[in-house]
């Protein structure tokens, strides 16, 4: 049996995701796809399971990572009767 083919904008329906986020995972090799002429993609309907597995929103910081440092006040001008710290 074949699986029906889908555009990019319908792909993008079924997973609740925009066509960006679609054509960044064709890019980044998480979903197949083929290229029909010179920018359009298909995606066949049952690939699409291989992208629905991922978790919702951004992942997690690496273990690695470095934390942020914490940013300084910037200081305005002093005023008389004030001190300096």
């Amino acid at each position: 049996m074949k699986s029906k083919l889908l555009s990019v904008e319908e792909a993008a329906e079924k997973l609740k995701v925009s066509t960006q986020t679609i054509t960044r995972f064709i890019r980044l090799k998480k979903l197949p796809a083929e290229k029909v002429g010179k920018r359009a993609y298909v995606i066949r309907e049952s690939d699409l399971k291989l992208a629905s597995k991922r978790p919702r929103g951004r992942p997690p910081g690496t273990p690695d990572s470095k934390p942020r440092k914490p940013r300084r006040a910037k200081a305005g001008p002093i005023e008389e009767g004030e001190e300096k710290e």
